[in-house]
C-alpha cells in the first residue's frame, strides 16, 4: 500500500520560486554535475516539508541511455 502524499503536487506553484539556483548556491557545495535542484519553490516550516526542482536536459551525462524503451525519452 502506498503512503499517503504529503504535498498535492497539483496545487504546488512552480513559477513561485522562493530561492534559484544563486541562492542554492550559497548554501548547497554541490557544483557541476551534481547541482540536482535549480530551485526551491516551496518551504513550509510548521510541517517540515521543503519542495524544489530539477530541469532534466536531455544533454545530461545521466540521461542518454537512463530509459531507452521509453518514449517520454527523447534524448535517448
Amino acid at each position: 500500500m502506498r503512503p499517503d502524499p504529503i504535498l498535492d503536487l497539483a496545487k504546488l506553484d512552480l513559477s513561485q520560486v522562493v530561492a534559484g539556483r544563486e541562492e542554492l548556491g550559497k548554501l548547497n557545495p554541490q557544483r557541476f554535475e551534481m547541482e540536482m535542484v535549480d530551485a526551491v519553490v516551496l518551504i513550509d516550516r510548521e510541517n517540515h516539508i521543503i519542495a524544489g526542482y530539477k530541469d532534466a536536459r536531455p544533454d545530461e551525462f545521466w540521461v542518454r541511455g537512463h530509459m531507452p524503451d521509453f518514449p517520454c525519452c527523447r534524448a535517448c
